[in-house]
């Protein structure tokens, strides 16, 4: 199985951007960011790849002087993993 994530920064109230369309955003972010993650579940079989399911998330980063917070929520009701499991995986991805 191989599992494809897209990340999307939210520009505005309305939409969101793929992350590696935009520029370096790291100074320009102030207190809080919001993201959107997609992830793609494909089955590599001989035949071809299959698609497994999607799961959609939505991230706020939150600056709070000496602490980060970090919200997940999942949208929708697609694919098999929950928030909680979506943010273990985020957790285990930073040093």
């Amino acid at each position: 199985m191989k599992r494809q994530i897209l990340v999307q920064l939210a520009t505005n109230k309305m939409s969101f951007e793929m992350v590696d369309s935009l520029p370096p955003f790291e100074e320009t972010v102030t207190e809080t960011a919001d993201f959107r993650f997609i992830l793609h579940d494909i089955l590599l079989a001989a035949k071809g790849r299959v698609p497994l399911g999607e799961n959609i998330f939505l991230m706020r980063v939150q600056d709070k002087g000496p602490q980060v917070e970090c919200t997940v929520v999942k949208e929708g009701q697609q694919g098999t993993m929950d928030a909680a499991e979506f943010k273990t995986l985020i957790k285990g991805a930073c040093p």
